[in-house]
């Protein structure tokens, strides 16, 4: 509702609900009149002396509601979305040109070149609305800056591990938290970390900081499943914690405090429907859901507040790698190991892409029948972690990581007619042969969604998928072993007791997007920080491509000259 659009049309529906439009002549050009007895002041109901018609009368201003009062008698005045970006004609000399506004030439060595003037103050306004990891001012684009690289520093002075968790330090914008590979960060307060995996299917709590009372301050519960603790997840509170084991049980247990230092585990329920290992877990505390997924090659997902099992997500390609879900839409992102699918909150697919790495990047797309269903990547997935952006924002919906170092940031859009693919998935990448790529600055349409549902049905009952997941930017360059671990948060986030879990769905969607970082952790404990731009921020060659990539201003309309 405080999209562009809207926000410059509002004015229209104040004058028909409680403007101008809404009685004489006006209201009967705008096909906005009702029944007489709905407006102020038309009907006394005190002086009608018949019981009958005065009981009818009623009866029907109770039925058709009450005309809000008229407050305004003049049209209502529009509200004005300041634009980010400006197209000027200038002289060489650019005299005309004043202020501190950032101005890009995009005419080479023309005596009259065209001019971009970005306005600062404006980008204020679009940055409430702006998705995560994309640029303030441009949400159709990603463009990602490097924050900091850095060697993980471990509890225990352990170095060159593979990176298991990774968090920002609460009260810090620069320290990264990291634990290796079996250990698992606990998000209230950031002081102690989960490490699970022993041979006695053990999990055992443990100070992040080093101190002499260190090994006092640790606490091992065992014998949590029959087999070894495969994987775990934690609630952001830090009080509700899921183990999975190599049994394929899933457990869940409340964590308590036992002492000042020691945590106590209470067993909530047992959750069993895998026929395999449990691989990865996922807690929810908005959508009080947990998700699972198992060598089985199935995704299910429970809700642990009522215990239940509420749907199974099947027919993945194989084992699944890693799962997400986002925090705001609830939205389910599951991989496997040459396969992405993006679920709504309530398991229907969204879309679905086969990962390859036997085709060229650099070649582009090929197609079968329009559909794109193949994305080129340069090395086998590993990760994914689904991003906090509401639906209708049209951002990246996932991010994953890849052996070798690579990283792919994900989008959604709305297929053509012609391009409607059918829902009964392939079962491995040699059913089908299409591709998509990305590179580090490409346009990409924000297409907007229809009033359909996501699927649509064929001629013969079968179900059709009509967006698609297509690569929208990659990292590269900077991590050079298989990422193991990605993270999307904010040094807000980590604050145990800024209140940020009281805020409503909707207040957390318009949390200022750019706090948002992109946390990368590697095989050789390598770790990095990303952060979005804001249009006045990006450099210029890039901000020339992405100016010439587009016909339109970057807000969308035409230029304003």
């Amino acid at each position: 509702l405080e999209c562009k659009y809207v926000s410059e049309n509002l004015h229209h529906w104040i004058d028909l609900i409680f403007g101008y439009k809404q009685r004489g002549k006006f209201a009967i050009e705008a096909m906005n009149v009702f029944i007489h007895i709905t407006y102020e002041g038309e009907v006394d109901v005190d002086a009608i002396t018949d019981p009958v018609m005065k009981n009818a009368t009623i009866s029907q201003i109770n039925n058709f509601g009450q005309t809000p009062l008229m407050i305004f008698s003049k049209p209502h005045c529009k509200k004005m979305v300041p634009d980010v970006a400006k197209k000027l004609m200038v002289s060489l000399g650019g005299s005309d040109i004043v202020g501190s506004a950032s101005i890009i030439s995009m005419g080479g060595g023309n005596i009259s070149a065209s001019q971009v003037l970005i306005e600062p103050n404006a980008l204020h306004w679009h940055s409430f609305l702006t998705p995560p990891l994309s640029i303030v001012g441009a949400a159709q684009y990603n463009h990602l800056t490097k924050i900091l690289v850095t060697q993980a520093a471990y509890p225990g002075n352990l170095k060159g591990l593979p990176v298991g968790d990774i968090r920002l330090q609460m009260n810090s914008k620069d320290k990264l938290l990291t634990v290796p590979v079996g250990c698992i960060l606990l998000p209230s307060h950031l002081k102690k970390f989960v490490r699970f995996g022993g041979p006695c299917a053990s999990v055992v709590f443990q100070p992040l900081f080093r101190s002499i009372d260190a090994d006092r301050e640790s606490s091992s519960h065992e014998y949590l499943h029959s087999r070894k603790v495969s994987c775990m997840a934690v609630n952001k509170h830090g009080d509700v914690i899921a183990t999975g084991s190599e049994d394929s049980s899933i457990r869940l247990w409340n964590v308590t405090h036992a002492d000042q230092h020691h945590r106590k585990l209470k067993l909530l329920c047992s959750f069993c429907g895998h026929f395999g290992a449990v691989r990865c877990l996922e807690i929810s505390s908005e959508f009080s859901l947990l998700v699972s997924g198992g060598a089985d090659g199935n995704v299910i997902v429970w809700n642990y507040r009522t215990k239940r099992m509420v749907k199974m997500l099947s027919r993945h390609s194989g084992p699944i790698l890693s799962l997400s879900l986002s925090a705001i839409s609830g939205q389910i992102v599951t991989l496997t190991a040459d396969q992405l699918r993006l679920y709504t909150v309530n398991g229907e697919l969204l879309s679905y892409v086969t990962l390859s790495e036997e085709m060229d990047e650099d070649i582009g797309s090929r197609t079968r029948g329009g559909s794109v269903t193949v994305a080129a990547v340069s090395s086998a997935p590993k990760v994914v972690v689904a991003s906090p952006a509401a639906e209708w924002q049209d951002g990246v919906v996932a991010v994953t990581g890849h052996a070798g170092g690579h990283v792919y940031l994900w989008r959604l859009r709305s297929l053509a007619t012609e391009q409607w693919v059918s829902r009964d998935l392939p079962q491995s990448a040699d059913e089908s042969r299409d591709a998509s790529s990305g590179t580090h600055l490409k346009w990409s349409p924000s297409h907007r969604r229809t009033a359909d549902s996501p699927t649509h049905s064929s001629s013969n009952g079968s179900r059709l998928l009509t967006r698609q997941l297509y690569i929208s930017a990659s990292l590269t360059k900077v991590h050079r072993s298989d990422i193991t671990v990605l993270r999307l948060c904010s040094a807000a986030a980590t604050l145990g007791n800024s209140g940020h879990h009281h805020k409503d769905l909707v207040t957390r969607c318009f949390d200022d997007s750019r706090s948002i970082d992109l946390l990368v952790g590697d095989a050789d404990g390598c770790v990095s920080r990303w952060a979005p731009l804001r249009l006045d921020q990006l450099p210029n060659s890039d901000l020339q491509s992405l100016v010439l990539d587009s016909a339109h201003s970057i807000t969308g309309q035409e230029w304003k000259k």
